[in-house]
């Protein structure tokens, strides 16, 4: 079945803002709100790349490849968001860091009710009297309407940077 282009226009258009909300909840610390844009069988995944020197690989000896940080699935991902919020387990963010997201190059394939998409983020996040941290990557989303909402059923994100020197505390 065909869509026409005015049917995909309107479809990017939800799509865009649908990340534009995302990114305004992250931003605003409403992390219980957020959370719940992913699908109940949800699950997000975050990769960044590694260097790999000295190592035979099939592509030569510095070939770059990923290394997956973690998966989680919603449940999980509301336990990261209770301990960000409610204990005091979470010295990184005592107190909470200041972040910005911009989400770009978002790309939609798909039908009404289930899309792929790819988009680029950059993150910054400053955190009081401490450091400031810009995170670059992609994500590869699969968004389903649920109700006529949209919902993440699966986030990979890739980081494009190659070493992680500090614990993550904020989410892409």
């Amino acid at each position: 079945m065909a869509i026409d282009v005015a049917d995909r226009q309107r479809l990017h258009w939800e799509v865009e803002q649908f990340y534009f909300e995302e990114a305004q909840l992250l931003d605003a610390r409403r992390l219980e709100e957020w959370v719940e844009l992913i699908a109940d069988n949800g699950l997000y995944t975050l990769s960044i790349h590694e260097k790999l020197l000295n190592r035979a690989r099939p592509s030569g000896p510095d070939a770059d490849h990923t290394e997956i940080v973690y998966t989680d699935d919603k449940e999980f991902m509301r336990v990261r968001v209770r301990r960000l919020l409610e204990t005091a387990l979470a010295h990184a963010e005592k107190p909470p860091s200041v972040t910005r997201r911009l989400i770009s190059n978002i790309r939609v394939d798909g039908l009404e009710g289930e899309v792929h998409v790819s988009s680029n983020f950059l993150v910054f996040q400053a955190r009081f009297h401490i450091d400031e941290t810009t995170f670059v990557g992609t994500r590869r989303d699969l968004l389903v309407r649920d109700e006529g909402r949209w919902q993440i059923r699966r986030r990979d994100v890739l980081l494009d940077q190659f070493i992680l020197a500090r614990s993550l505390t904020t989410f892409f």
